[in-house]
């Protein structure tokens, strides 16, 4: 169990809630109750208050058990839910090529409205999104929750 701040660990968990972490580390956390039974299995590990292991989960993924309050700096939500560690994505290169159906570019900065955007655009069949470089992180964990 993880219960000190200066824990190399838990300062690499912490900086995967800033783009700029997430980006140089190559992970991302998967806040929520909706979403984290569904990309469980696809996680790498799971970070989980001590103590506080929910029913519908198993158990079958490396668990990391964090002090209640450092799990509390990173559960930005407060579901007391566990977090998953999950590699990020690389996002392709945008190529100027013929559209193959709906396409949007955004340059939304609010990270939950991008997620809401992002969902919105799957429910509606849109074959590619653009963001531009000045769009928010498109797996900040409240784009992600979205």
């Amino acid at each position: 169990m993880i219960a000190s701040r200066y824990n190399t660990q838990f300062k690499d968990l912490k900086s995967m809630l800033d783009p700029k972490g997430a980006k140089k580390i190559g992970q991302v956390l998967v806040h929520g109750r909706k979403i984290v039974p569904e990309l469980y299995e696809s996680a790498i590990a799971v970070v989980a208050e001590d103590g506080n292991w929910p029913d519908d989960l198993p158990q079958t993924k490396k668990i990391i058990w964090l002090d209640r309050s450092l799990f509390k700096d990173l559960d930005l939500f407060g579901t007391h839910y566990p977090l998953l560690v999950c590699t990020l994505p690389v996002p392709s290169q945008w190529k100027p090529v013929a559209p193959q159906g709906l396409e949007i570019a955004l340059c939304l900065q609010d990270p939950a409205n991008l997620g809401a955007v992002l969902r919105s655009a799957e429910a509606f069949g849109v074959s590619r999104v653009i963001l531009l470089k000045e769009c928010a992180f498109p797996f900040h964990p409240k784009a992600i929750r979205s």
